[in-house]
């Protein structure tokens, strides 16, 4: 697949080098030498044989093999386990309109270097301090105190102001779209969808009549779920990269507000957090960018159709969130709402 258009210069994707703090630098050229001699081996989640100058781990095998790697410094390495490099190539991208975009911002929390290659296909980050900001909101929601709340409400706040930075920041290159778009996949679903099943039904006619999409298109993330936003005090920090593309910036903030809105389907789960969260997200944003409600609107209720539809087909097995069971009353009530044109005034109440 040719990723980027035929009149850019590879030579601008070939290799990635970014280093914010320089006793990184020197370790991660080290660790770029090692992985680039041992890389078809690696990539197939091996070691490579005789002694090895770093520690490694495989903690993910798959489409990409990820390692643990630890010399000085921690370290992250994601192979494409196929070799192919177009994940690699959007990680690049995403990398560099990070860089770009949010060099000056004390919200953004960077690696200390990064590392990267098309071939062989590589990704090398050093690891950034935090935790997954969905698993700090739960926290946060249960445990209250300490000035946890007022953390992860600051934390989205930041995330609000980062995305609205990354999704201004222009873009030479002439990049394909993101390749995780939720209409299709929508559409897809409730197509096979039972029909006795009266949300899947309604699904589907909601879907005929959306108009076509349109917006200015800005680089995404393309896989913003809150698993991908570190949070380390109230900065953040975005990671995988892989599907990033171009798209409107409703489709990034989709992810996490949709997120935020299933939390309201959990019976034992506190959700006063949860709409302080998607209120803050929004507010962030908004002092740095703009946004179209009715996309943003339309945005939400297609990610969470599409949960109900895999939900209902199965998929999930027993649905949770944070480790709670999801009550199935409550998510086809959120679809209808959603539905019928109260995608934000949801969000914003959970």
């Amino acid at each position: 697949m040719n990723w980027l258009s035929s009149d850019l210069s590879p030579a601008l994707l070939e290799r990635l080098s970014i280093e914010h703090v320089d006793e990184s630098a020197y370790e991660a050229d080290l660790l770029g030498a090692w992985i680039e001699q041992h890389a078809a081996t690696l990539r197939h989640g091996q070691p490579p044989q005789g002694e090895l100058a770093f520690q490694c781990r495989v903690i993910q095998t798959d489409r990409n093999v990820v390692w643990r790697v630890r010399g000085t410094l921690d370290w992250y390495l994601k192979m494409p386990s196929s070799g192919d490099s177009e994940a690699i190539a959007r990680e690049i991208i995403g990398a560099q309109v990070v860089d770009g975009a949010l060099t000056a911002h004390d919200e953004y929390c960077h690696p200390g270097a990064v590392r990267a290659s098309l071939d062989p296909a590589y990704l090398l980050v050093q690891q950034v301090p935090g935790r997954p900001i969905h698993q700090q909101l739960y926290r946060a929601s249960l445990m209250p105190w300490g000035g946890r709340r007022e953390q992860v409400v600051a934390g989205f706040t930041s995330l609000g102001c980062v995305l609205a930075a990354m999704h201004r920041w222009p873009t030479e290159w002439a990049i394909q779209p993101a390749n995780r778009p939720i209409r299709p996949v929508l559409e897809a679903l409730a197509a096979t969808h039972d029909t006795r099943d009266r949300t899947a039904v309604a699904i589907n006619r909601w879907i005929q009549r959306l108009p076509a999409e349109d917006g200015s298109a800005c680089v995404l993330h393309g896989n913003l779920k809150m698993e991908n936003i570190l949070l380390n005090n109230r900065r953040v920090c975005l990671i995988d990269f892989e599907n990033s593309g171009l798209g409107t910036a409703e489709e990034d903030l989709s992810w996490v507000l949709s997120q935020l809105a299933l939390v309201q389907t959990v019976r034992l789960l506190p959700k006063a957090l949860a709409s302080q969260a998607a209120r803050a997200l929004l507010a962030g944003y908004r002092s740095g960018g703009d946004l179209v409600d009715e996309r943003l609107q339309q945005a939400v209720a297609m990610r969470v159709a599409r949960y109900y539809l895999e939900m209902t087909a199965g998929k999930f097995g027993w649905p949770r969130i944070a480790g709670f069971p999801v009550v199935l009353d409550r998510v086809v009530t959120l679809v209808n709402e959603l539905l019928q044109g109260q995608g934000i005034g949801v969000v914003k109440t959970i």
